[in-house]
């Protein structure tokens, strides 16, 4: 017979519910973001201003997981960067390969995040067992 560790599913419940206050956190910064620049006339707006923000509000994202000791996202952390970087550019007039960069960055991803799972034992949930009594 199969002992269920309630502590470690209270646990996987905190953490879900976290997320999900977090996800939700996300969009409304993302949506209350973009209409704000929407309303704002452009030229009093620094080009780059929006990738700049969205860059801030990503990585903030991470930064609160990473405080509260979960698992940062690395896709999220990459896109932050990227869009920050992207921003900066825009702001001071430099052409950067934004397009050359993102690929080489979701490749660079695609091939750390399996990796970076199976050192954490992790191809799912964690404490989940596939067909055990």
């Amino acid at each position: 017979m199969y002992h269920v560790d309630q502590s470690s599913e209270y646990e996987d419940a905190k953490v879900d519910v976290f997320e999900e206050r977090l996800a939700r956190f996300g969009w409304g910064a993302i949506l209350i973001l973009t209409g704000s620049m929407w309303l704002i006339p452009s030229r009093l707006l620094p080009n780059g201003s929006w990738l700049m923000t969205m860059g801030f509000i990503l990585l903030g994202l991470n930064a609160a997981r990473y405080a509260v000791r979960q698992v940062w996202d690395g896709f999220t952390s990459a896109l932050g960067i990227l869009a920050l970087l992207a921003g900066v550019g825009e702001l001071f007039h430099a052409s950067l390969p934004v397009l050359a960069i993102t690929l080489i960055v979701i490749g660079v991803l695609a091939l750390l995040i399996p990796q970076r799972e199976r050192a954490l034992g992790r191809p799912g949930k964690p404490h989940q067992r596939c067909c055990e009594l």
